[in-house]
Order: structure tokens, then sequence, then C-alpha cells
């Protein structure tokens, strides 16, 4: 991290005295009470990390640029920081295992190609390293419609087999078929019943292949806060018709959040996306949110690099800071999984063709920007990606959630967490003009515990990656139970007893 970033970046550690600790005078207070756990299994962070279609094989548009191992080892050296739970990778048949309609119109499928090996390097990270991976193809091929959407399944049977059966890939939990079906993006362009007979078909080829006991379809994967003109079934009603006409056919539901600043800022993500803590709870399956970010804002990056399809905040540290305000009130309300929208710039072209002056910009970083702009600074981690590292590395999966409500303070946001390790976790943000003390309330003795403190702060420069620091007067115990947290002006606080 440099001084471009105006980003307070430290690790504390706490060793905290309580006979050395006084009375602090608070303005907030929020209880961590295990009554009042939202979530007893939460399944954990995750991001979309689709491989390289432009750079995967001798003959891509940027030439075969994954061949080089120093390029996969940059990236597992990001997600090992980051500890992702999930991975979410979505591709076009096309672009992957699918050749051609041969003269009788059979699918010619390969799993031989240099466009599979390089999926093979992301799934084989993944079973190292045990992270839930979501497969899905984003739509049937030009070649696949209606009359013949049979044949496209009946290949997506043969390639989870293959990567199941024959690869052992049991990282592969997850399956979504079409993504944002609700949308124009869609071939299904808003049509429910088109969409169901597809998930219908889906499932029949799984049974049939055997495949169903390894991996489950998700879906609706539709996108709440779009509805297609003239349709029958609106956006924010995809996810309720799923849970009750498909639950026996859908493993787990997903929902994307493509989120307004201002929907975040009222502390309204669960009405933007028609969803609440007893719709969530109701629930046959775990909902998970993919797709998660913010919509973009009206500035557009005039490089010569970037497409209009971008978020341009991604560079910012307010970025960072809503991003988790987000994730906060998801987490409250009982959302199973977060997945964000997306990990790296260099996956994504607005045109799919690759253009190099069209890059889609969503990403933590820009993996393959060195060569393609002559640029190192494209490499460079921007500050969400180390808000996102931190939810992701001490919120993992199998953490029970904790609601922190905030009593209508506003400007402040919390939640808890318990790891399976029984490690305390705490996330805040305060985004008020003013420094804010907070007392945390426990239930139980902590006053013999170390804590671990995240931070980022967009009003303070810091260049280096940690600081160490034996005492601080911004957090201590007070009374036993109570933690008492001093937060600057628009800060991320991530508070851990668990040392990584």
């Amino acid at each position: 991290m440099t001084k471009k970033h105006s980003t307070l970046l430290i690790l504390l550690v706490i060793h905290l005295f309580l006979f050395s600790c006084k009375e602090e005078k608070t303005d907030y207070s929020v209880q961590f009470d295990q009554k009042n756990i939202v979530n007893d299994h939460f399944e954990g962070f995750g991001v979309q990390w689709s491989t390289y279609i432009h750079a995967d094989a001798p003959r891509d548009p940027w030439g075969y640029l994954m061949k080089d191992p120093k390029r996969w080892q940059f990236l597992f050296q990001k997600l090992d920081y980051m500890q992702p739970s999930i991975i979410r990778i979505l591709d076009n048949s096309q672009d992957r295992y699918f050749r051609r309609l041969d003269n009788n119109g059979i699918p010619v499928l390969s799993f031989d190609r240099h466009e599979m090996h390089a999926l093979y390097r992301v799934l084989d990270y993944c079973q190292r390293e045990n992270i839930t991976v979501i497969l899905g193809e984003w739509n049937p091929s030009w070649q696949f419609n209606q009359n013949n959407y049979d044949q496209w399944v009946e290949m997506i049977g043969q390639f989870l087999h293959h990567l199941i059966k024959k690869k052992k890939y049991t990282c592969i939990k997850y399956y979504t078929i079409v993504d944002a079906p609700n949308t124009f993006k869609a071939k299904t362009q808003g049509d429910w019943e088109h969409w169901k007979e597809i998930i219908e078909m889906l499932h029949q080829q799984l049974n049939k292949k055997e495949l169903n006991q390894y991996v489950k379809i998700m879906g609706p994967s539709s996108d709440p806060q779009w509805s297609m003109p003239n349709k029958d079934t609106e956006g924010k009603e995809w996810l309720g018709k799923t849970q009750k006409e498909l639950h026996e056919k859908i493993g787990a539901y997903d929902i994307h959040a493509i989120l307004t600043e201002q929907s975040i800022l009222n502390d309204r993500v669960d009405s933007a996306l028609n969803i609440s803590s007893e719709s969530i709870q109701q629930l046959a399956h775990p909902l998970f949110i993919t797709e998660y970010a913010l919509q973009q804002s009206d500035s557009v990056i005039h490089d010569g690099r970037t497409s209009r399809n971008s978020q341009s905040a991604v560079y910012t540290t307010k970025y960072a800071i809503n991003t988790t305000v987000g994730s906060i009130q998801l987490l409250n309300d009982g959302a199973d999984a977060i997945v964000a929208w997306n990990l790296d710039d260099a996956m994504f072209t607005e045109a799919s063709d690759g253009n190099k002056s069209q890059l889609i910009r969503w990403g933590m970083f820009n993996s393959l920007g060195d060569t393609l702009y002559q640029d190192s600074t494209e490499l460079n981690n921007r500050p969400w990606y180390y808000t996102w590292s931190w939810m992701s590395k001490y919120i993992p999966k199998g953490s029970r959630i904790i609601k922190m409500d905030n009593k209508n303070h506003h400007n402040f946001y919390a939640v808890g967490a318990i790891t399976l390790n029984n490690e305390y976790v705490t996330l805040m943000v305060n985004l008020a003009e003013t420094s804010k003390a907070i007392s945390v309330e426990f239930q139980d003795d902590i006053s013999e515990l170390d804590f671990y403190c995240f931070e980022m702060n967009a009003h303070q420069v810091f260049d280096q990656h940690s600081v160490i620091l034996s005492r601080n007067t911004d957090i201590k115990v007070m009374n036993h139970r109570n933690l008492y947290v001093k937060m600057s002006p628009f800060e991320v606080k991530l508070i851990t007893t668990e040392q990584k």
C-alpha cells in the first residue's frame, strides 16, 4: 500500500489489563450477546474469479499470458492473504469445453484444451484450500435455444461428470445455470417458465449422471432490482417463486446485490433486495448473495483502458467502507454468504472481445496490467481488497453471526461473530464526521483475552502494511465484560481474538 491511498491499515495487538483501565465515557453501546444469533452456520465470504478468456490459450487476443506460472503464483498469494470461503466461477461453454456442433448436430466437447487447464489451475487451488466452488454458465452458447436446450444441459452433465467423477474436484458444491435470468442480459429475457424448464432439465441430468449427491443447483441468480417489461414475474418475486416452486430441485438460493450507495447509507439494503430476517429464516436452503458490489458512480474513467461498464470508485477508501457497511446489514439480516463482484479487472472486457481499451473494472486489482499497459501500478491492491480480506479471513465458514442492534444510532453499524474455534469477532463502521466512543458489551469475561484490530480510515495516510503496538488507548477492557472502542470519522474496525 502506498501514500496514494488515503488509507490507514494497522494491525494492533492489545493485551488488556483490567486493573489499568478506568471507566470511559461512550457515545454508543452495542451488545455482543449469543442470544441474538441470526445465523448458526455462516457459509462465508467469497469472490467472483472467472478464468482469463483473453489470455488462457495461444490464440487468445492477449496471447498466452497465463502460461507463466508466476501469474498464477501472484494470484494465489493474493488469495492466500484473503482466505475466501467461496469462489464463484462462471463461463460460457464455448470459452471452456464446447467446440462446435458436428454435422449431425451433436455437441463436440474437449476437456484437454488450454482453456480447461486454466480452469483446473483454479479448481486445484480451491481443492487444496478447501474452498467451496460455485460453478456455472452465463448463458447457453448461440447454437442452443429452447428447441435444443436438452443438448446444452446434457453437455453440462458431461462437463460436471468429468470434473467431479474423473478429476475428483469435491470442492464443486453448486452449479448455477443462466445468470440474472430475469434481465435483458439472459437468453431467458425475464421469462420465469423458460428458466424453470431449464432448472428441471438440469435436475434430471444431475440425477441421470448420479451427481446430485455431490453438486446442488443454485438459483435463481436473479437481480431483485430489475424487472423486464411485460413479464408476469417481477425481479423482486423470483426468489420467493423459486422457493415455492423449485425448493425440491434447488439446493441453495442466490440473488445479486448491485446496490446503490443511498440504499446502503439509509440502512435499506433489505428492502432494496426484497428480503428480511424473517423471509430468510423461512427459506428451505441457504441464501447466498452473489455479485455483491455498489452500482456504478456517475464518473467515467477516461484512461483508454476502462469501459463505461465499470465502477470508478473501486480505487477509493470510500468504496471499501461502504461495501463493508452493506455487508454488515446483510449479515445482521441473516444472509448465509456474500460473494464480491469481483476479484480481478483482467477477467472481462465489454464485448468479450479482448479489447484492451474496454476492461470491465470492478476488481480489487488488475493482475495483467503490467503487461497490457506496461503499468505496474495496475497490480496494486485497492482499498476494498483489504476490507474484504479481513471479513473473509476472520468471519469464515461455520461462524455464528450475532446481530448487534445499533439502537438507531445514525451512521454507526456493527455485527458480531463467533468462529468454529470460539474466537470473537466484532466488525464496526463509523460513518459520522466526528469520532465516536463505543462500548461493546459481552456476556463473558474478556479481561484475559488478546484482541487484534484491523483499521481503515479515510482521513489518515499510512504507508506500511502493518505495525504492532503493545498498548493502545483506542481499545481497552472495562469491567471485565465491556470493550471500549474509539472510532475515528469514516472508519472500519475489525476486532478479533484470533491471530492469523
